[in-house]
């Protein structure tokens, strides 16, 4: 019998352990992943993010692309997971600033195209130019 509850303490304090060594380092791989998520998207804890979102053109009040309503939804969710606050405007309304806040575009190119100058290394454009031979070649070139 001694040797019985022996086996059965040693086995409670054995899972016991490895429970708590399995939650710590998933605790840990967890809020790796996070780091690197609010990393790659710039928002880290409390910080504020800008949703700006494209008038609908076949409707008179503002009202969003039932097309850009997922993509919303997505960056949203991702927004709450980083742990950041999220507020969502017009493309009229948003004022032009850099650094003060994480901003995310949702529309199609030629309705948010316009701002894509203002970002540095973004703003490429394709030029005819010649190559030696004198014939023409297309090349990318930084429109910054």
């Amino acid at each position: 019998m001694n040797d019985d509850v022996r086996n059965i303490v040693l086995g409670l304090v054995a899972s016991g352990l490895f429970t708590a060594l399995g939650w710590t380092a998933r605790t840990s791989l967890w809020k790796r992943r996070l780091r690197r998520k609010q990393a790659f998207f710039g928002l880290p804890d409390n910080s504020e993010s800008l949703l700006v979102v494209n008038r609908d053109p076949a409707t008179a009040e503002p009202a969003v692309h039932r097309f850009d309503v997922f993509s919303l939804l997505e960056l949203s969710a991702l927004i709450k997971d980083c742990g950041a606050h999220v507020q969502v405007v017009t493309q009229d309304t948003a004022h032009q600033g850099f650094g003060e806040r994480t901003e995310f575009r949702v529309g199609a190119p030629r309705r948010t195209g316009g701002w894509w100058p203002c970002c540095p290394g973004c703003g490429s454009t394709w030029t005819r130019s010649r190559d030696r031979s004198g014939r023409p070649s297309g090349s990318a070139r930084n429109g910054t």
